[in-house]
């Protein structure tokens, strides 16, 4: 973790340096999915998100666990991802079911970080042998609707309009 944040810091600090009216925004897998990037992110005046590895507790809306909390959530909506072949992936069109919610995260020592949780799930049928897309991310960007969720989970070239 200690390298994730000095690469984070120095990123930050050079960004700083330029001048630039851009606000960062620092998106990392599943590695970047620790209590002190966390914190970081909710010190910072830059945009992070990441993809969750750990099905944290949550302090808010209720007491309970990530993904139960995010289940537990009405759909933002869905889109179409297309997916690429992979080694153990098979090509195809994949329906992806949105849904999003901001959560309070206990970290340690007391200290809370406040991210909004968005879980994007494939709903469409799976090829045999492959695993559905089940995507879980924390974000300090705001996520209320699937327009904004979109940003998060996907690139434009992979995204096709099942969106309204």
């Amino acid at each position: 973790p200690r390298f994730w944040l000095e690469v984070l810091d120095e990123t930050l600090e050079s960004h700083e340096l330029s001048r630039s009216k851009v606000r960062p925004w620092f998106q990392l897998d599943r590695a970047g999915d620790f209590r002190e990037a966390l914190m970081w992110a909710s010190l910072v005046n830059a945009d992070f998100t990441t993809r969750a590895c750990h099905d944290r507790r949550v302090l808010s809306p209720e007491e309970a666990h990530l993904w139960e909390t995010l289940q537990k959530q009405a759909p933002l909506g869905t889109y179409c991802l297309s997916i690429a072949a992979g080694p153990r992936r098979t090509a195809r069109e994949a329906t992806i079911e949105v849904k999003s919610c901001p959560v309070v995260l206990p970290l340690k020592d007391g200290v809370q970080v406040e991210v909004f949780a968005v879980y994007a799930r494939e709903i469409s049928s799976v090829p045999a042998g492959n695993e559905p897309i089940d995507w879980m991310l924390l974000t300090t960007r705001q996520v209320t609707d699937l327009r904004q969720s979109c940003e998060k989970t996907v690139t434009n070239r992979s995204l096709r309009s099942c969106m309204p």
